[in-house]
């Protein structure tokens, strides 16, 4: 059963956690929105769509998974410090209407890590969204968080759909992902219903060459600015 929290103060905790992970200078990310113009930016490609999911249920994290010849870890992380055996750090799994799942968090509130690699990369991506309590795709904000090894890179995207596409590029090696939902406190879930990994030949030269269907190509914020 998945769970939303009535209380307003569930909000302000949750922007507290995301604003505290502070970034570093240093390391450079490019952001593309175009499945097409990324495709041609990796080398190497992997992709979990979680068909192998059932639909419907509470999952316990974390989950080990692979993306094609990328292995990963999938968790659940709860700001609230619920602890154990409260629901917050599970995986809630829907329906995606063709046979397949999709992978959510069983408490609003909860966000969605990717982390523990089974080989470096410097790219990570895929279809991310908002549901509701029932499932349904809503029009929902969602905050990103990518951490390499140079600090990390915060970006915020709106008016995310199970078709809309999000992936990042960095010239410096990939430790995590994290997904939250900015509206999480007002019922909105962060759902994927694919996760894309890479890995680029150069990192370094190709983050600084101009590339078509990039959004962003910026400096990491100095910590304290």
């Amino acid at each position: 059963m998945r769970i939303v929290s009535r209380l307003t103060q569930l909000a302000a905790a949750v922007a507290v956690t995301m604003g505290c992970m502070a970034g570093h200078a240093g390391a450079t990310v490019v952001v593309y929105t175009d499945r097409a113009s990324y495709d041609a930016a990796v080398a190497s490609h992997g992709a979990d769509l979680f068909a192998d999911l059932g639909p419907g249920s509470a999952l316990s994290g974390p989950q080990a998974r692979n993306a094609g010849q990328f292995g990963y870890q999938a968790s659940v992380v709860d700001p609230l410090n619920l602890g154990p055996g409260q629901g917050a750090q599970d995986f809630y799994t829907l329906d995606n209407g063709t046979g397949g799942s999709w992978l959510s968090t069983n408490f609003a509130t909860s966000f969605l890590r990717f982390d523990a690699f089974s080989a470096p990369l410097h790219a990570i991506g895929g279809s991310f969204f908002s549901t509701d309590l029932d499932g349904a795709v809503v029009n929902g904000a969602l905050n990103f968080q990518v951490t390499d090894a140079s600090g990390t890179f915060d970006y915020a995207y709106s008016n995310s759909l199970p078709d809309s596409f999000l992936a990042f590029l960095s010239n410096s090696a990939i430790a995590s992902l994290t997904v939250a939902s900015a509206q999480g406190a007002a019922g909105q879930f962060v759902t994927v219903q694919e996760l894309a990994l890479g890995e680029v030949p150069e990192p370094a030269s190709v983050l600084l060459v101009g590339l078509g269907g990039l959004v962003l190509l910026a400096r990491r914020r100095v910590a304290g600015t």
